[in-house]
């Protein structure tokens, strides 16, 4: 098992002192300094690049997503996902990183469309609608106005309705996720011919959302196995921050309330939730538990187990978890379980670090399973 960091503390070189000293290989982080400082005590250093962000000069409202009324809608700080400007800038943005010295590679986040927690309002997640992705749909062959009354019918659906009137609709929401799919897979091939462009040694990353989040935003791990040498599932099992995009508690819990708000009673909706994703749902008695209890260690192995089985045996799998998990020995065990190369940890904070640095030595100094 390989061990790495995302960030680094306030003293660059005590922090990568101490992971050196703690078993650690590699560090994810854009400061130059870090960069230097890694390579001196042979740690690999891999940067990590945004993909679609709302800052100038393009935090205009005419670059935001729209959703299903039409309202403009900023979802994790980024755009519509498919504005050629804001693409063709990202691009020439990793082009520039993949040419940085002293680099083992370039991972990329937030090459997505909004998911259900990305945004304080869930509404983001009905995106995108705007002039932009309606042309490149039709281009695609697909029925944007199937889709865009596909995703109207589950927005406007309530219980009381029943599901009949949305099964109806289930071509144009499948063209929906289809399109958001295609789109991401683009440029996310994309991003993996820059790097290599500039430089065919480096290596190629991706933080992503896990296999049983992944098909809402977009993702899919199939499209990315012959452009991504390492997959890291962002497997949050327990986050406990205000907002939390792409963590199973955060977004199980934002998806339970709007399914139950628009298709099924709350404990069907549980049911639902478990034949999708196979996690343990029960003894949840709200959508607001989901968020607050999360989920147990056995989550990540699950998670990561299914990614394995996505991507093969010939790419490297390094989930990122939680370094503030009130269990990490069992969730590192069980991303091993799960058949992971390495375990990558977020974030990387002092007295984080203090608390945790002890229990991370014992762990890492043990055998895998």
């Amino acid at each position: 098992m390989q061990y790495w960091m995302f960030g680094a503390g306030s003293d660059i070189p005590k922090s990568l002192a101490l992971l050196k000293n703690l078993g650690f290989q590699a560090v994810v982080g854009n400061d130059p300094a870090l960069i230097e400082e890694a390579g001196q005590l042979g740690l690999s250093v891999y940067l990590c690049s945004g993909a679609y962000g709302a800052s100038a000069p393009f935090d205009g409202e005419e670059y935001l997503a729209r959703d299903i009324n039409g309202k403009p809608q900023l979802w994790f700080g980024s755009t519509c996902p498919n504005q050629p400007d804001v693409r063709r800038h990202n691009l020439t943005q990793i082009a520039e990183m993949a040419g940085t010295d002293g680099i083992r590679g370039v991972f990329i986040d937030g090459v997505r469309f909004a998911s259900p927690a990305s945004s304080p309002m869930a509404d983001a997640f009905y995106t995108c609608f705007c002039p932009v992705c309606e042309a490149k749909a039709k281009k695609m062959g697909l029925d944007f106005a199937r889709m865009r009354a596909a995703v109207g019918v589950l927005y406007d659906n309530t219980p009381a309705q029943g599901l009949s009137f949305v099964l109806d609709h289930l071509a144009g929401l499948a063209d929906w996720l289809a399109f958001r799919r295609a789109c991401t897979s683009e440029h996310l091939q994309n991003f993996a011919r820059t790097v290599k462009g500039v430089n065919p040694a480096l290596e190629t990353g991706i933080f992503l959302f896990t296999p049983s989040l992944a098909p809402l935003v977009g993702q899919h791990y199939g499209d990315l196995r012959g452009y991504v040498d390492i997959f890291s599932p962002m497997i949050y099992r327990h986050y406990q921050a205000q907002q939390g995009p792409a963590c199973l508690n955060f977004e199980l819990s934002v998806l339970a309330d709007e399914l139950t708000k628009r298709l099924l009673p709350f404990e069907r909706v549980l049911l639902l939730l478990h034949a999708l994703t196979g996690l343990d749902m029960t003894g949840f008695k709200d959508p607001d538990a989901i968020r607050e209890r999360g989920f147990s260690p056995t989550a990540v192995a699950s998670e990561t187990r299914k990614a394995r089985q996505l991507i093969g045996d010939d790419r490297r799998l390094i989930p990122i978890i939680q370094l503030a998990d009130d269990s990490l020995d069992e969730s590192m065990q069980q991303a091993a379980a799960g058949g992971a190369d390495g375990v990558n940890f977020f974030v990387y904070q002092d007295a984080l670090m203090a608390n945790q640095q002890e229990g991370l030595r014992k762990t890492i100094g043990q055998p895998s399973p």
